[in-house]
Formats: C-alpha cells, structure tokens, sequence
C-alpha cells in the first residue's frame, strides 16, 4: 500500500492555506503536481492490476482500498491545490477555466456517493471480468473475438451468439448494477443543484464548449452524408457473402479480400508496429520501445482479463501503460497504434508544469489516436508481401471507421435516455433496440437472433465506468479524417501541426486545439460535403487499383 499519511498530512497543511504570492506558485504548483502524479500514478495501477486479473483477491482488496480511502484524499488534495492556485493568480485561461469547473464539482455529501459509484462500476468489471465462453470455460468472451473474422459462417454466429449468453447469463446483475448507478449519480447531481445528472456527467468531462443538443446535430447530419458510404460497402459485403441481408456477425468480415485476418503472431505485433512508428517519428518508436523495456504492454487475451483495449498515463514514471486482447489478426496493428497514440500523447501533455495542465479532454485524446492510425497507413507496405493486400487493408480500415459511426450515435443517445426522467421508462433493451433500428440500415437482419439485438448495452463499458464518454469517438474521428486529407497533401505540415497539438495538453480548449490542428470540432455542412468526397475518391481509386491487379 502506498504511503498514506503522506497525503492526508498534506491536505491537513492546505486546509489552513489561503493564498501564495506570486513568486513562489512556480514552486507549490511544482510540487504538489509531483504529489499528485505520484497518487494517480498509484490509483491508475491499481486499475490496470484488477483489469488484467480480474480474479486476484490482493488486486480487487487493493482496488477497494483506492476507492473507500486513496481517491477521496486525492480528490481533496486536488481540489486543495486548485483553490489555492485559483486565489495566488490573476491571469484567466483555459486551465483556470478547469480548475474553477473541478471546484464546481464538489459537494462534501457526494463524497460517499463517490465511494459507492466506484464501488458499483467495479462490480460491473469483475462480473464481467470473468465472464467465459458457455462453451469453453477455459476460453475467455475476449478470446471470441477472432472467430467473428472466420470465413465460416457457422463458427462466426456460434461465437457471436456465445458472447452473448455469457452476458446474458449476467443479465439481472448487470442491469442492477446500472440502475444503481443512475440513481447514485441522479442523487449526485440534485446535490449540486444541477438540472440532472447530464449536466453533471458534461461538466465532469469538461465539456464546456458543447452540450447535448450539439452532440444530437452532430449524429444526425453524420449520418445523413456517412449513409450512402456504409450501404455501399454493406452492399459489398452482401455480395462477397452471397447473402441478400448482413446478420450481425458478419460485420467484421472484409468484402475485399478472404485473408484480412492476415495471421499476426506476438512478436510480428510488436516489431511491425516499431518499424512504422518509427518510420513516422523516431521519437514516436522511442516511446514504444521504452514502454516494451519497462513491461508497459498487455496485449494478449486470457481468462480473468477483462475485454477492450486502453492506454492509460502513469505521470509519476512519465510513462504510459497499454492493455488490449489481440486475436492474431491484422486489425490488431491498428488498435495498438491507436492505443500508442495515446501514449504519445501523454508524453506530450506530461512535459507541462501543473497536473491540471497534464490531463486530456476525451475529444482531443481519440483524435490524437484516430489521426495516428490514418498516419500510419502510408507505411503499411513494411507489413505485406504483396501490393493486393495491402490495398485490401486500406479498404478495410476505411469501412471499419466507416461502420463504427452509427454505434457511438446509438450509443450516445442511449445514454441521453439513460438519464432522461421522461425516456427512461422503458426496460434497457427496448430503448437500445428501438435505436438500432434507427441508425442502422436496412441491410442488417437480425431475425435469428431478435432477442439479442436490445442487450448489445452490456458490453459497453463506458455506460458504466465514464457515463457520456462516446460522442467524442464519432467527433475525433471525422476530424482525423479531414486531418488525413491534409496529410495525403502535406504529410511534414500536418505531422508537425499534429505535433503541435499534442503539445498543448489540457491548456487549451477543444476546439482551439483541433484548431492548432487545423480541423475544427463539428465540421460545416460543406466541410461533411468535402470530406466524403474526398472518401468516395479514395476509395474508388484504391478499389480500381485492386481491380487492375485481379
């Protein structure tokens, strides 16, 4: 266990502070930064630990621990640190902007509130965490996911429809746990006087520069220009699969090639995924290799791992630590680097003085890591033998981002009813149902397996963990998009602006950062127009190129 008294010390010394000059903030800002580096640090690990061994008594006492005593300290010391701050300056910007927001936040009777949400969230992991396939017990949900790229049917909807009756099997606790959940932030948020737990959730991700009818806009016209793209690729996949319909676990199988889940071994992973970064950046595969040297990367799945893939900042060692579950599959490269550029990232932001400074607003951070791995493609040739296959990965990775927007849009506004007195009447799965049925296109048929199609809500895991952190998916991707026109343009220019970006770490604002970028945060009509333009050229380019070589 960390050293405890040195924090609560602390914070018994700067209960009694009420302001510094202004010559020695450099100094306090300095050091109480490095204290609390040093406690997320800690905090962060514990996360990471009970992640990968979900079944570990020592992790999930330790994890305990964090939540009843480590974080409720932490969060006093930072707010400590911030009225102090806020009460020494004169100058107003982005970072006292946050800083004010984070004294806004609190509420002394939410503190056992807090306690129990996280609390709630990490019953949610561990009853997920050891979750197995029915058929398998020793085969865990994570491990299921590479049978969704078989080029046989059959094992493909064993293993989908598997996946879901080991959540389904769940169901009642899961569906507790998130009803818990809503009433405990609900009873957050009329603490603080807030409208409900919305307005909460968006000042917590400090978003102070969008609200929920932006993020509703922003879906819809998305989805009116992104339509036609997805059908003519689901289209695509129709044909290649021989079907009139798509069934759900047909989604991740290529139209273009019958070998996309192109055979990648551990050490294929690691060693192709330097050799691109550092290829785009020496200083990026210098990153990587640090990380590799100090054990920082979880990349394979196993039983009592839990699922997904994140990239978390470790500001004490000026590191970051990567957890994934490959499958073998060329799409793993595509997650591990869009992990790295996470990583990347916090190496950036972990340069600046103050930890208000270090943290990184969602929207930024995925449009960091979606705009890496559009870099990167330029350097795909280094992991095929052939020309075919590469262009086959180019169409892919263009479908599967194509393809991932109405899934944040679905889930987004899942949770805007979530938390909506009025929509929130109905079970779960009728809300999560009725918008599939909105946002997906008439190509999908679900009539085999109609009863799974309103739980897909269990497996995500934000709904639980980060409530209203989904949006910012849709919202970096079509920037990293317009960001990739710039770069197929002027690749030095646009790596250095990108550069650029990530400097600023949390003392800008989002749209002044995607601005340093040079995109901004919710395209013009005309700007959506271009852009898929620019796509449908793209496309039909590569899709010509492959047509010569056949």
């Amino acid at each position: 266990m960390i050293n405890f008294k040195e924090i609560k010390e602390t914070n018994q010394v700067l209960a009694t502070v009420h302001k510094i000059d202004s010559n020695e903030l450099d100094g306090f800002m300095s050091k109480h930064s490095a204290l609390i580096g040093k406690y997320d640090e800690y905090v962060t690990k514990s996360y990471i630990d009970v992640q990968r061994h979900s079944d570990c008594e020592e992790a999930n006492q330790r994890q305990h621990h964090v939540h009843t005593v480590i974080k409720p300290a932490l969060n006093e010391l930072k707010r400590h640190v911030s009225r102090i701050t806020l009460q020494s300056i004169e100058d107003e910007h982005h970072v006292t902007r946050l800083m004010r927001n984070r004294m806004n936040l609190y509420h002394e009777e939410n503190v056992e509130l807090l306690i129990e949400e996280d609390q709630l969230i990490q019953r949610y992991l561990q009853t997920i965490g050891q979750l197995t396939d029915p058929t398998d017990d020793s085969k865990s949900i994570a491990g299921l996911q590479g049978d969704l790229y078989d080029a046989d049917e059959s094992i493909r909807k064993q293993a989908f429809t598997n996946m879901y009756k080991a959540y389904v099997s769940k169901e009642d606790d899961i569906t507790k746990c998130l009803k818990s959940l809503i009433q405990n932030r609900e009873q957050q948020a009329r603490r603080l006087n807030n409208n409900g737990y919305r307005e909460l959730a968006f000042m917590k991700l400090g978003r102070l520069d969008y609200d929920a009818e932006d993020c509703l806009q922003f879906a819809n016209q998305v989805s009116k220009h992104f339509e036609p793209l997805r059908r003519s690729f689901q289209q695509l996949q129709t044909k290649k699969l021989k079907k009139s319909k798509l069934s759900p676990w047909d989604s991740l199988i290529s139209p273009f090639s019958d070998h996309h889940d192109l055979s990648v071994s551990p050490d294929d992973l690691i060693v192709g995924t330097e050799r691109i970064l550092n290829e785009l950046d020496p200083y990026f595969g210098k990153l990587f290799f640090d990380m590799r040297a100090k054990g920082h990367l979880d990349l394979s799945p196993r039983p009592n791992k839990a699922e997904g893939g994140f990239c978390e900042s470790l500001p004490d060692s000026k590191s970051s630590f990567i957890f994934m579950n490959s499958f073998g599959g060329f799409d793993d490269f595509i997650v591990l680097l869009h992990e790295m550029g996470h990583a990347i990232h916090h190496d950036f932001s972990q340069q600046h003085l103050f930890f208000e400074a270090q943290i990184i607003s969602f929207e930024v951070g995925e449009f960091v890591a979606m705009s890496l791995e559009l870099f990167s493609m330029n350097h795909w040739a280094k992991l095929f033998s052939d020309e075919r296959s590469l262009i086959q990965a180019k169409l892919e990775q263009f479908r599967l981002m194509i393809e991932f927007l109405p899934s944040v849009f679905i889930v987004d506004q899942f949770q805007h009813n979530l938390y909506d007195a009025e929509k929130n009447m109905d079970p779960f799965n009728e809300i999560f149902e009725r918008l599939v049925d909105q946002y997906e296109t008439d190509l999908i048929d679900w009539n085999d397996v109609s009863d799974l199609k309103g739980k897909q809500w269990m497996r995500v895991i934000h709904l639980f963990e980060t409530p209203f952190y989904y949006i910012e998916y849709a919202l970096a991707q079509i920037a990293a998009l317009r960001m990739y026109m710039q770069y197929r343009q002027h690749p030095d220019d646009t790596l250095n602006k990108y550069k650029n970006a990530l400097a600023l770490g949390g003392t800008a604002s989002i749209p002044e950062t995607y601005h340093v970028a040079g995109v901004s945060l919710f395209p013009s009509e005309e700007e959506l127009v271009e852009l898929t333009e620019f796509l449908k050229a793209e496309i039909e380019q590569l899709m010509t190129q492959l047509n010569e070589i056949d």
